[in-house]
C-alpha cells in the first residue's frame, strides 16, 4: 500500500510515477543493483520502493481515498493515513 497526495489528477499523478518507475532498470535484479539501487535517491517513494525491493507495481488498482482541495488539509490527511498504515 502506498499513500500520497497531490492537487493534480489522479490520472496524470500515476502516469508521472508510472513513468519514472518504467525508466528504471529493474529487469536485471542482482545483489549488485540491489545494492546500487539502496544507495540511490529517486524522485518519489514509489520508484524508491521499486528499485529497492523489486516490486511490480499494480497501476489499475490506484484509487483516491479522500479528495481536499486545500494542500495543508491534504499534508495532514496524508500523514495520518501513512501512521495507521504503519499500524
Amino acid at each position: 500500500m502506498y499513500v500520497g497526495e497531490t492537487g493534480r489528477n489522479l490520472g496524470v499523478r500515476v502516469g508521472v510515477h508510472k513513468k519514472e518507475v518504467e525508466a528504471e532498470d529493474t529487469s536485471k535484479f542482482t545483489r549488485q543493483s540491489k545494492k546500487l539501487a539502496e544507495e540511490q535517491q529517486n524522485k518519489s517513494a514509489i520508484t524508491d520502493h521499486v528499485t529497492k525491493e523489486n516490486h511490480v507495481i499494480d497501476w489499475d488498482q490506484v484509487k483516491v481515498i479522500r479528495h481536499k482541495s486545500d494542500r495543508r488539509t491534504r499534508w495532514i490527511k496524508e500523514a495520518i493515513a501513512i501512521l495507521k498504515c504503519k499500524d
